[in-house]
């Protein structure tokens, strides 16, 4: 295929280029969460974080839906605190913005100017707000709400990459979210085991009975393990897909099959393809 083909596919605008491996560092940093969270809520947070650092939205608030059925904050982080999180209560306004996003599963902007769907800023917020569903195991559970004072122009290549990074974020959120749950299980059968023992010695249970009841719990306790690897291979291999289509339009960018880029940008195509191919889920033998 020509590079005027390529050129017309992709854009020829360098400001398509510029959202495009802006949108893709972030897809990066986010990769690494899934291994790193120590927890639900640390994920939340350290994701709103992420985004704040790398789209310079104003304010990222994650919520999601707990017991009472109402979306609260479980994550938040603005300009002015990047470093740490700033867990707040929602205000009304956010947490009907995000029943909107779940309802609709789908993204939706709110805007007074820019061209395509867009929906009018609610009274009290000013410049724009963008939202995404977060989905977990094919739930959705909550919205990704980020606030901008002063609103960026908007067009389909902005729109497609919000897109795909919140397709990413579900993926991690749902892996991560499994292996956490796998962990605690395990944990939770690694005490009942330890618990056994200890009753083997201080308990005037058969011997019989009571190895019985260890190899039980043994098993359940591998057969846990199996089931955790056997998930996380399939969300790796799920994370292909969309990894090998960034490898692909980067490669396609860096090799000027897209038009000319700078220096500069060779230097961050060069890094996006490199965080890249470490990150890509290696196929088994």
């Amino acid at each position: 295929m020509s590079g005027s083909v390529y050129r017309e596919a992709l854009g020829d605008s360098a400001e398509q280029y510029d959202v495009l491996l802006t949108h893709l560092s972030v897809i990066r940093d986010v990769v690494q969460l899934a291994h790193s969270a120590g927890s639900f809520e640390d994920l939340c947070a350290t994701l709103a974080a992420r985004v704040v650092a790398g789209l310079g939205y104003e304010r990222v608030s994650v919520l999601t839906v707990r017991e009472d059925g109402e979306p609260s904050v479980l994550g938040s982080a603005s300009q002015g605190r990047r470093l740490a999180s700033e867990i707040t209560s929602a205000p009304p306004i956010l947490r009907a913005l995000a029943q909107d996003v779940m309802e609709a599963r789908r993204l939706l902007r709110w805007s007074d100017d820019g061209v395509g769907a867009r929906r009018p800023v609610p009274a009290g917020l000013e410049g724009g707000i963008v939202g995404w569903p977060l989905v977990v195991g094919g739930e959705c559970v909550g919205a990704v709400l980020c606030e901008e004072l002063v609103t960026t122009p908007w067009n389909l290549a902005r729109q497609r990459a919000l897109e795909l990074v919140g397709e990413i974020i579900d993926q991690i959120v749902t892996l991560a979210e499994v292996r956490l749950s796998m962990t605690a299980m395990q944990r939770r059968l690694e005490q009942e085991l330890g618990t056994s023992r200890s009753l083997l010695s201080n308990q005037a249970e058969t011997l019989h009975a009571q190895a019985e009841r260890i190899h039980g719990l043994t098993s359940s306790l591998v057969t846990s393990n199996h089931a955790k690897n056997h998930f996380l291979g399939v969300m790796s291999h799920e994370l292909r897909t969309p990894l090998s289509v960034i490898l692909g339009f980067g490669s396609i960018l860096r090799d000027g099959l897209a038009g000319p880029v700078t220096t500069e940008q060779e230097e961050y195509l060069d890094r996006v393809l490199s965080n890249g191919r470490h990150v890509m889920p290696q196929s088994s033998s």
